[in-house]
Order: structure tokens, then sequence, then C-alpha cells
């Protein structure tokens, strides 16, 4: 079916370089959209190219189509009613991220580190593992939007580039809960700090003459793809939950 769905697809984007190592998804742009603006400005034409495809799209498809119809307005930020709407949208599509990251660090953050170390499905990767990659991918988010520089990049070799259990050490619960804690906050803080037009800016990864082919290859659409990255690896980790009781 998602192999269908992807031959189906006709964007031409550029392909991204790195791959999520445990779900086989795009950790900078999850979402590539096409529109038609001659067309009826609300009708919906999602379009996915990049390969591999992420698979966790469905927990964001809303999300993704409100951005369609922001994207479809040819990212013209106007007053009165417009201003409401990509204010609503940008809102609504940051507190989800917060309802995910704050739901990773209470289920990780409570387990011991005897639980951490058990597998979510016989020969699948260990809860630390996931909450490990989850933490590297939040910390990469900090230079992607712009907002400094990498505060633990020795987290990709425990949790990025290499499987699980190929590394002779790696860190504790209790580590990479402080470590989750800390690149949340600063991304947190830093969301709240930008305007409409800011969020409309590319990213870090891709360059200014592609972005004016492409706009919407923006930090909007980085945040939507990370929140789906999440949620896909917090729902692996639910299902590890609901086991155990």
């Amino acid at each position: 079916m998602l192999q269908a769905q992807r031959q189906s697809r006709t964007s031409k984007c550029a392909p991204v370089p790195t791959v999520c190592e445990v779900c086989r998804s795009q950790p900078v742009e999850a979402v590539v959209v096409e529109f038609n603006p001659d067309q009826d400005p609300h009708l919906l034409r999602p379009g996915m190219s990049v390969e591999p495809q992420v698979k966790c799209d469905d927990s964001y498809r809303i999300l993704e189509r409100q951005y369609q119809r922001l994207t479809n307005r040819n990212f013209q930020i106007t007053k009165g009613e417009n201003m409401t709407l990509e204010t609503s949208l940008i809102d609504s599509a940051l507190r989800n991220w917060r309802s995910n990251v704050d739901r990773a660090g209470k289920l990780f953050g409570n387990l011991s580190q005897e639980q951490l170390l058990q597998e979510i499905a016989p020969g699948k990767n260990r809860l630390i593992y996931l909450w490990g990659h989850l933490t590297a991918f939040n910390d990469a988010l900090i230079p992607l939007l712009g907002f400094g520089a990498r505060i633990h990049p020795e987290l990709d070799l425990m949790f990025v580039s290499n499987p699980d259990r190929t590394v002779p050490a790696i860190l504790l619960g209790e580590d990479l809960k402080l470590i989750w804690q800390e690149t949340s906050e600063i991304l947190w803080t830093s969301f709240t700090k930008l305007s409409i037009a800011d969020w409309l800016q590319k990213h870090g990864a891709v360059s200014e003459e592609d972005f004016l082919r492409e706009p919407h290859r923006n930090r909007f659409t980085v945040v939507l793809g990370r929140t789906a990255h999440i949620a896909y690896h917090l729902g692996q980790a639910k299902l590890w939950e609901r086991v155990q009781t």
C-alpha cells in the first residue's frame, strides 16, 4: 500500500540525505505539499515525494491539510481574518508538538533503568534507544530552525547513526531525562519568539535557491514532521506499556 502511494505522487523535491534509522522517516522535512493556485484555495492536494516516505503520516494529517490551505495563499501575510487563521494554525501545531513532547517525557522519564533496557517487542529496539533517538532529533532541531548550535551532538553516534546494542556505552535514562528537558525548553522558548513570517522562512537544510522554488520547505513543515516522528515512537512505547499492564 505504501509503495503504491509513493509511486503515485509526483513532486520533484530534492532527496533528504539522512533518514531516521528507526522508522526510516525523514528527520528534516516530513511533508511535501503540492498546490495549484488556479484552483479553489480550499481544494486539498497532498503530495508526499521525498524517499523514504514517513511511516507516521497519519498522526498529523489534519495539520497537513490545514497547512495546505495556508500555502495556497502563497504565503502572503495579511491583516484581519487571514492573520487570525494563520496564528491559529501555528498555535495548534505548537500545542500538538508540546503535547507529544510532554507525553514522551512523562512516559520514558517514569521508567526505571531496568525497564528502559527492555525491548518494545521481541527482537526490536529497547525503550532507552527510542528515547535517546528522540532526544538526539530534538537536539538536532535547534540548529535546523536557526536557534543556535547543537548541545549534545554525541547522541547521534549512540542513537541515530548506529543500531541499538552496537555502541558499547550509551547514556543512562537519568541523563536522557535531563537532556530531553533541556532541549525541549530551548525549543519551546525559541518557538514562542517567532512571528508568522518567521515560521514561513526556510529551515537550515535548504538553500536559498531551492527555497525560492519550493517555499513549503520552511520551519513550519519541519515542526509538523518532528511532531509526527515523536508520536510514532511514542506509540511504540505505549504498546509496550499496555502489554506490561
